[in-house]
């Protein structure tokens, strides 16, 4: 074990009660990611944003700040900078539609799922049409 994990054990120990396990460490110490992720479930469309015709609809399993992981069926190759639009659940003003619009590189690619690396995001206002018509609350 690197000095910077048994620096960061010693200080623990002498502020908990307990120590932590074995197993508590390995967990802690394997997180690579600086932002928090949330999970969203959200509908998603992506595009290529190149040469290549990729395209395709997903669900988006999570999200932070500078990255999201979506699931998706098509086969999507890593270093691909693609555009995302992600269907935000909330209405602007109670009334206007909303999307998230993304831009990013993927990073990494399973068959069911690829993980991209946001570069820059913004909202949109999309069209009645476009979206399903609010729930009113009774």
């Amino acid at each position: 074990m690197n000095q910077f994990v048994e620096r960061v054990r010693f200080h623990t120990a002498l502020l908990t009660p307990e120590s932590p396990t074995e197993q508590e460490w390995r967990t802690v110490t394997r997180e690579r990611r600086s932002k928090m992720r949330f999970p969203l479930g959200l509908p998603a469309h992506y595009r290529c944003l190149g040469k290549a015709a990729v395209c395709g609809e997903g669900r988006i399993v999570n999200m932070s700040s500078g990255g999201v992981l979506v699931a998706c069926v098509h086969a999507v190759r890593v270093d691909l900078r693609l555009e995302l639009r992600i269907a935000w659940p909330s209405l602007l003003d109670g009334r206007v539609g909303l999307q998230l619009v993304a831009v990013g590189r993927v990073v990494r690619c399973e068959p069911s799922n690829f993980a991209m690396l946001l570069h820059r995001h913004q909202f949109r206002t999309i069209r009645r049409k476009d979206h399903a018509p609010p729930i009113r609350q009774v």
